[in-house]
């Protein structure tokens, strides 16, 4: 995320881990910093934090950093990449927003989560926190998506439904219905093994 950082003008001072997981100095020419001293050496007051975090654990590694932040008082750096169209009604802290994002007017959404690439958002959804949209994700207007969801590349979500939370969609997946929390969903098998002997006759 340090390019994104960089092609806005804003400044990296330091990239910052917990100490367990620090095995070196200095990274991109920079200094690595444990978190447990951030606070000495970038106080809350003057810097700011983005958390480059991905979906692990279906998010939650985001959201236990993100609350562990906000306890030292930092407020969370969002990215919104300036190819993006952002006509949401409300945008909350700490979202990574990447290019060709379109979001509709009347969008309301959350904090801390990270929008790929060429996402469509229509008018109307409402989406929680800590959730991942991968690369051409298209939802309809009057969606409501909960919290700490992944949803895989190309998915398609009808209108007026409800993600519930920490649903999980595979790539190329058309959501028609509701979801109840913890939902895994993929494509069906017969498109999936068409994909399979598409992708093999190229072999």
């Amino acid at each position: 995320m340090k390019f994104y950082i960089d092609q806005e003008g804003r400044e990296v001072v330091a990239f910052c881990a917990h100490r367990q997981f620090i095995d070196t100095d200095t990274f991109c020419e920079l200094p690595v910093i444990a978190f447990e001293e951030i606070c000495d050496k970038y106080p809350s007051d003057k810097y700011e934090i983005l958390l480059a975090i991905g979906y692990t654990k279906m998010n939650d590694i985001r959201k236990l950093i993100w609350h562990e932040c906000k306890e030292k008082g930092y407020k969370i750096a969002s990215i919104i990449h300036p190819s993006a169209t952002i006509l949401a009604e409300n945008v909350g802290e700490g979202n990574i927003i990447l290019e060709n994002v379109v979001i509709q007017p009347f969008v309301k959404i959350g904090f801390g989560n990270l929008i790929w690439p060429s996402v469509t958002i229509g008018h109307d959804c409402n989406i929680g926190n800590f959730n991942t949209f991968t690369g051409n994700v298209s939802f309809s207007g009057f969606v409501n998506v909960g919290n700490n969801c992944f949803i895989g590349n190309s998915c398609v979500f009808r209108d007026h439904i409800n993600i519930g939370d920490y649903t999980f969609t595979g790539i190329n997946t058309s959501i028609i219905k509701d979801t109840k929390p913890y939902s895994v969903i993929v494509p069906p098998k017969s498109q999936l093994l068409k994909k399979i002997k598409s992708i093999d006759m190229f072999d």
